[in-house]
């Protein structure tokens, strides 16, 4: 770890710049923000065996500036797979209309899989052929968190929180009557709100696979102080340097990954990102490092979560899944270690493997691993 002088250093740092800007972008709360920012440094709680790493190159010091220096080409000539996706359907639920699309094989007995996105993200994030791998034996259902993209928040004053987006997705699955409890998948953020629905909800759900999420709480470690600075900058991410969050450009596989992800993403029909959405979604993070509700909830807990990260994520580090890893009676965990914030879907074949028997074991065989 940095010694904490540094990064009070750096932490004020960051202040002063949002302070020079002003907080108007994102309309932070002030005790909201001086938290988030002193609380790494002063008041977090760190095991003492956990996994603490820098990232392995600076983003900003890839050489890359453009998707086409990256891959070779920008993808531009391609077009959107609307027809994999079927309708967009609409589900009112208290407070929200969810949209949401449900495709798949329904004629197994299968449970099916429902998909929550993370920060900022619409459910057209999730890759195609990652879609379509899910959805060979049973239905898959992705939908958009409150307010963001296609679903409507039709009480915007009430307060967000990853516990309220845990009980959205709660009511959203419960007003689908589907005929057995869905396993619960989640993406970063989507992660932390799949923990705190196995801690809180678990009777609605079968089991959850949580892919570079934390369990929040000042024992988790907090996004790198340079991703963190963007956040609370709104300092507009390049593709290049966000597909440096989620792959380790500085390696040949992790470019590989990288420029098949913006393939892929060139298939998928574009969505809308709100910004009072996203703004609402950081001061809910920020509340969710503060509070150890779900990590101590996590605790007694009987379900079943499997936890997927990369050791060079720099938006959840790998010590906040480890931390999951350290509390759960039974828990399965795969850590990459050439891995970042997209460590699952860089290391897909992996993955779907493990998710066949995570899904497929019975009980008892779970509990033994």
């Amino acid at each position: 770890l940095k010694s904490p002088a540094h990064k009070v250093r750096t932490l004020s740092r960051v202040l002063c710049l949002r302070l020079f800007y002003g907080f108007t972008t994102y309309q932070l709360q002030w005790p909201s923000c001086c938290c988030i920012l002193f609380r790494d440094a002063c008041c977090r709680r760190t095991p003492h065996n956990a996994i603490s790493v820098d990232i392995p190159l600076s983003i900003d010091a890839l050489s890359w500036e453009t998707l086409e220096e990256l891959c070779g080409t920008n993808y531009s000539s391609y077009e959107p797979a609307l027809e994999f996706y079927g309708p967009m359907q609409f589900l009112e639920i208290p407070d929200v209309v969810i949209a949401y699309y449900r495709f798949g094989n329904a004629s197994t007995e299968l449970p099916p899989i429902v998909l929550v996105v993370g920060f900022s993200g619409t459910m057209k994030d999730w890759p195609i052929t990652i879609l379509s791998d899910l959805a060979e034996d049973r239905e898959v259902i992705i939908f958009d968190n409150r307010g963001q993209g296609s679903s409507r928040d039709t009480s915007p004053d009430m307060p967000l929180s990853i516990l309220s987006m845990a009980n959205d997705t709660k009511n959203f699955v419960e007003a689908l009557d589907l005929a057995r409890p869905p396993h619960l998948f989640g993406w970063s953020m989507g992660g932390m709100i799949t923990l705190k629905a196995a801690a809180m909800f678990a009777d609605s759900f079968d089991r959850f696979a949580v892919f570079s999420g934390g369990p929040g709480s000042l024992r988790s470690q907090l996004p790198s102080l340079e991703i963190l600075e963007k956040f609370l900058l709104d300092d507009t991410m390049t593709e290049v340097y966000r597909l440096g969050t989620l792959f380790p450009l500085n390696t040949t596989s992790g470019v590989e990954a990288a420029c098949k992800y913006a393939e892929e993403m060139q298939y998928t029909p574009a969505d809308t990102i709100r910004k009072l959405a996203t703004r609402r979604q950081l001061e809910a993070l920020i509340e969710y490092y503060f509070s150890d509700t779900t990590l101590d909830a996590l605790a007694s807990t009987q379900q079943h979560i499997l936890v997927v990260g990369g050791l060079w994520d720099p938006v959840v580090p790998a010590i906040n899944q480890k931390l999951v890893g350290q509390v759960l009676p039974s828990a399965w965990m795969a850590i990459f270690e050439d891995g970042a914030h997209g460590a699952f879907m860089q290391h897909w074949d992996t993955v779907r493997e493990l998710l066949k028997v995570f899904l497929h074991r019975e009980e008892s065989e779970l509990l033994r691993g």
